[in-house]
């Protein structure tokens, strides 16, 4: 299970995420980050309207299981 301490979030695979504040969010998008900022795992959509694929922002390298423990922790 994940746990937050001294803006440290560290889940149970071992990876550690050093947070700014020490709040979490999960946005209706699915986009994960602090507060308002989506700093952990987004999606940005490309510049031309659609024509170009969008990129996923995963600065982490979150996998399946780590996204699914964020979630667990934010509930």
């Amino acid at each position: 299970m994940a746990d937050l301490k001294r803006k440290t979030l560290s889940l149970s695979c071992g990876k550690l995420l050093k947070l700014y504040g020490s709040s979490l969010a999960i946005s209706k998008s699915l986009e994960i980050g602090e507060g308002y900022a989506p700093n952990i795992y987004s999606f940005t959509e490309g510049q031309s309207g659609g024509k170009e694929a969008g990129q996923v922002t995963n600065p982490h390298k979150l996998d399946r299981e780590d996204l699914m423990e964020l979630a667990d922790f934010n509930i």
